[in-house]
Formats: structure tokens, C-alpha cells, sequence
């Protein structure tokens, strides 16, 4: 009788070599925006719902799902807005704390280095004519 041949057997992982095993990842360090935050940009249960708005929920639930920033960045004009954004982030998995910048303090800005605002002008709000919306542009950082 002829025995059958020996079936191959499955890895059971990956082969670990010195080259292949893994190693501890160096720490980088994490690029962050602050959210220019009106409720009205990012609420989908309203009666007129357009796709901004789906955009703008849409990307809060994506960054306070999985954004790896160590806090969330709030930019808007009153404490009741900052406490929406909190609210709507918890809601979304957010356990990261949230900091509030306030409209009046567009300085602020300059710590985080980087401002996501929702809606379709982006491009009309960019470069030198950026700040106009705000009483006083933060001053450059050298």
C-alpha cells in the first residue's frame, strides 16, 4: 500500500525573523485642527437637510471616532455652541477632552496651526482674505 502524500501545513501566524518582528513604533507627533463649530452645519435632523450638512456630521463623527489627536479643538461664537460640539462628539465615541476657542480669541488658533471649516467656500476664504471674517487676525508666530 502507498501512503498518500503528507498534506503541507498551515502557518499558524507570521514567521517571525529579526527583520519581520515587530517593533514598537516611534511616537510622532500629530497634526490637529480646530472645527469652526455652528450647530447648523453639522445637524441632520433638520426639516431642509442639503448634503453639507450630512458632509459636516459626517466628518465630526469620522474625526471623534477615529481622529488620534490627543483633544478636540472648538472654534465658535458662544459656550452653548462648545457644549453642542462636546454633546455631538461624546455621542459619536469621542473620550478625548474638548478645548473651546472662542470667535473673539482667533489668536487661539495659532497653537492648534490649523482651522477645518465646514461648507462650500473654503476656497473663497483662503489667504490673505482668510481672517476677514473675524474682528482681529492673529498675528503671525515666528
Amino acid at each position: 500500500m502507498s501512503k498518500a502524500p503528507a498534506k503541507p501545513r498551515k502557518a499558524k501566524g507570521p514567521a517571525h525573523t529579526p527583520a519581520t518582528r515587530r517593533r514598537k513604533a516611534p511616537r510622532v507627533e500629530v497634526a490637529n485642527a480646530a472645527i469652526h463649530f455652528a450647530l447648523d452645519a453639522y445637524d441632520t435632523s433638520r426639516p431642509k437637510l442639503m448634503g453639507r450638512h450630512a458632509a459636516g456630521e459626517g466628518f465630526l463623527t469620522s474625526f471623534a471616532r477615529h481622529g488620534i489627536a490627543d483633544e478636540l479643538y472648538c472654534f465658535a461664537k458662544s459656550h452653548k455652541d462648545f457644549t453642542a460640539f462636546n454633546d455631538m462628539t461624546r455621542a459619536h465615541g469621542n473620550r478625548r477632552p474638548c478645548v473651546w476657542m472662542p470667535y473673539h480669541e482667533p489668536d487661539k488658533l495659532a497653537e492648534v496651526g490649523c482651522l477645518f471649516t465646514p461648507g462650500p467656500g473654503a476656497t473663497m476664504t483662503s489667504g490673505p482674505t482668510a481672517w476677514s471674517a473675524f474682528s482681529t487676525p492673529p498675528q503671525a508666530t515666528a
